[in-house]
């Protein structure tokens, strides 16, 4: 039960944990202005009926209630722990409500998820999905992640998200869908990236990583691979990209990519779009591009291309689009 009088945790959290008022597992009544709410009886244990402003009092509660935990556990040191708030049932209502059109409802459930994700959110033992994406006041960094995760789809995109991604992130072996992008992550992608073979999706675009991207070779199942607006060393493209043969969206953009289009692309038949735009490349548009017969979009824009457009492009006949600007 884990509605408790969240008007006092801020001054409670020394007790958290430890069987008195600040134990989110004693109290099923929620007081606010000397008004009672006892919890409803529905098999979640989520609050019914409850006006606007008593909802937004709760997420107050549970922000600075996980404000209180993430302090303790700094204050001993402590990186990633447990937390009362998600082992006593809070999290499927925190989720419910992270989109509330309520404003006030809606950031302190931002903040309570910032002060979770510090130190409990990705260590959840039975946790297959998460994702907080298009949360731009969201920040955290990563742990490091543990071998026995269950986790299969993790989407952090558009929040404030930080630091290093670790090495230990292949422990998320179920891991089939891995979006970072629009974040503002640095350093480099880790290598180990490449034992992570059950993604399907991986979007590390618009960060601030670094280095050369390391050979993901290994994932033969991806059919989105996103690395654009990174500050990689200046480089040509890699010649394991045209061994990923499962690829339907392949987005390469400013990525201080440089020299002729490699004739490589055309082993990716299944691509349906190719972004390419914002490098250095130069020489003619490869008239390989008609062996991939599914592409709808081509972006080849703000390069050093020369020549005539490829007459051959005429028989790509689900072609929609095509960016030259």
């Amino acid at each position: 039960m884990w509605i408790t009088q969240f008007s006092r945790l801020s001054k409670k959290h020394k007790y958290i944990g430890k069987g008195s008022r600040g134990d989110v597992t004693i109290v099923p009544t929620l007081v606010i202005n000397n008004r009672q709410y006892r919890k409803t009886s529905s098999s979640e244990g989520h609050l019914l009926r409850i006006r606007g402003d008593v909802l937004a009092q709760v997420a107050r509660g549970i922000a600075n209630f996980a404000k209180c935990e993430l302090r303790a556990q700094l204050k001993v040191g402590i990186k990633s722990g447990k937390s009362h708030l998600i082992e006593d049932g809070a999290l499927p209502w925190i989720v419910k409500n992270a989109n509330n059109e309520a404003s006030p409802i809606r950031r302190h459930i931002e903040l309570a998820l910032c002060h979770m994700a510090q130190h409990a959110i990705f260590q959840l033992p039975k946790l297959e999905f998460l994702s907080v994406a298009s949360n731009n006041k969201l920040t955290g960094s990563f742990p490091e992640f543990r071998s026995d995760s269950l986790l299969e789809h993790l989407d952090l995109a558009s929040t404030g998200f930080f630091g290093i991604v670790p090495e230990s992130i292949s422990n998320l072996h179920r891991l089939t869908f891995l979006r970072l992008d629009k974040c503002y992550f640095s350093g480099n992608i880790p290598r180990s990236l490449s034992n992570m073979t059950q993604l399907v999706g991986l979007s590390l675009a618009q960060n601030d990583f670094t280095g050369v991207v390391p050979s993901l070779v290994s994932l033969s199942k991806l059919n989105l691979l996103e690395l654009s607006g990174n500050r990689f060393e200046k480089g040509r493209l890699p010649d394991w990209l045209g061994k990923l043969t499962k690829l339907n969206e392949l987005y390469l953009c400013q990525m201080n990519l440089y020299g002729e289009i490699p004739s490589f692309l055309s082993n990716l038949t299944k691509l349906r779009v190719i972004g390419l735009e914002n490098n250095s490349f130069f020489g003619h548009i490869p008239s390989s591009f008609m062996n991939m017969t599914h592409l709808r979009m081509i972006t080849l824009g703000a390069n050093q291309l020369q020549g005539p457009i490829p007459s051959s492009f005429s028989n790509l006949k689900f072609l929609r689009h095509l960016f030259l600007y």
